[in-house]
């Protein structure tokens, strides 16, 4: 049914004395019939907004899943097969009580814990604050190794380059239309030590039965993103490129320049197609975010930019470890 002609006297004031409407009254009337597909008003921060079934005071909230009380589990396979993958079982944690600050409005603090996207059972968030610890000298050793990376072209406008550089230790890592710098480094060796730490911590949480943590420790990669501040973000996608293995885990690991005093970055979760994200995780120095199962084919991620000036002395570093397939052209032979 179509809209009929308004009443509202902010448009009718504008009527001629022939009926027709004079410049501002145009105006106003598109500013009238537009009203209806404008962009709603900008999402508040919504930390721990996994499972918007449960609302309280308006912002939705979940407990983690009471999975990980349990024995030990398997990932739920992925729709491209048997997913030989899931992260290794543990024993529930009491929420963080650790204080941070935060951005305007405060994130609040998520408890550590499984989450499981609303109506995706077989996708799944491990959400680990404080887990990886990270010395003033390794952070400074791995920003420092940014001066020889080159930058990133944005995509949307080639004169110009992203804020974030970036760069794949193990692979050439091809996604949408950019493609980060593969480190030519003889061996693991001699990668920067939080590197190293970041993909030993990530294979000890693969689980080790029927092979599946020597299968990701052989075919492993770490993806290192460098943000100089908060405007440098990541745009909404999902880690699905045909190179990847499909349902194996992905750990994402974040680190800030101010360590444990820095603010958050937010970590936004999409569903497929939605406009709004459904998550706002709070991403601070130490935290681990772990995507399993069919996250990657149900859901999109992004880091959040902001302008405000809190964040414009803050850098931060991610570095997010993959598991590529056997042979796949992307894996460096340098084991």
């Amino acid at each position: 049914m179509g809209r009929h002609f308004p009443s509202d006297p902010q448009v009718c004031g504008h009527l001629m004395t022939d009926g027709t409407l004079g410049r501002t009254g145009k105006m106003a009337l598109t500013s009238w019939l537009l009203a209806p597909i404008r962009a709603p008003r900008a999402l508040p921060l919504l930390p721990g907004a996994i499972d918007d079934a449960m609302t309280r005071e308006g912002t939705a909230t979940c407990a983690p899943s009471a999975a990980t009380t349990g024995a030990k589990r398997k990932s739920p396979s992925s729709s491209s097969g048997v997913n030989p993958f899931s992260i290794a079982s543990r024993a529930a944690s009491a929420p963080s009580t650790s204080s941070r600050r935060g951005a305007d409005p405060n994130p609040e603090t998520l408890p550590r814990g499984d989450y499981h996207l609303p109506n995706h059972p077989s996708s799944l968030l491990r959400y680990e604050p404080a887990a990886m610890s990270c010395t003033r000298d390794e952070y400074e050793q791995l920003w420092r190794f940014a001066d020889s990376v080159a930058p990133t072209p944005n995509p949307m406008n080639r004169n110009v380059n992203l804020l974030r550089k970036q760069a794949t230790f193990g692979a050439t890592y091809r996604f949408g239309a950019q493609v980060s710098q593969r480190v030519d480094l003889p061996s693991r060796d001699t990668w920067p030590a939080l590197v190293r730490r970041c993909v030993d911590d990530a294979v000890q949480r693969v689980d080790p039965s029927d092979g599946a943590r020597d299968s990701y420790r052989a075919n492993v990669a770490a993806h290192v993103n460098w943000y100089p501040n908060g405007r440098s973000g990541m745009g909404r996608h999902r880690d699905a490129e045909p190179d990847l293995v499909p349902g194996a885990p992905i750990f994402s690991y974040s680190f800030s320049s101010a360590s444990a005093d820095g603010l958050p970055r937010i970590f936004d979760v999409y569903r497929l197609g939605a406009k709004r994200p459904i998550a706002a995780v709070p991403l601070s120095h130490g935290d681990v975010l772990v995507m399993a199962g069919t996250t990657q084919e149900t859901h999109e991620h992004g880091v959040r930019a902001t302008a405000k000036r809190a964040y414009a002395g803050e850098s931060r570093i991610n570095v997010t470890v993959r598991a590529f397939k056997p042979g796949s052209l992307a894996v460096r032979v340098e084991k």
